[in-house]
């Protein structure tokens, strides 16, 4: 199923309870980092 996909690695710890905003909105920047990225390549 994950053949030929890759895999990013948030580096987000395991600190957080569920639907933190925090955590929402570190979620949201890693994300778009790596959306930006691709969208760029």
């Amino acid at each position: 199923m994950m053949d030929h996909k890759p895999l990013f690695v948030l580096d987000i710890p395991d600190e957080y309870k569920f639907m933190d905003p925090e955590l929402i909105d570190e979620l949201d920047s890693k994300v778009s980092e790596i959306l930006d990225r691709e969208a760029n390549t």
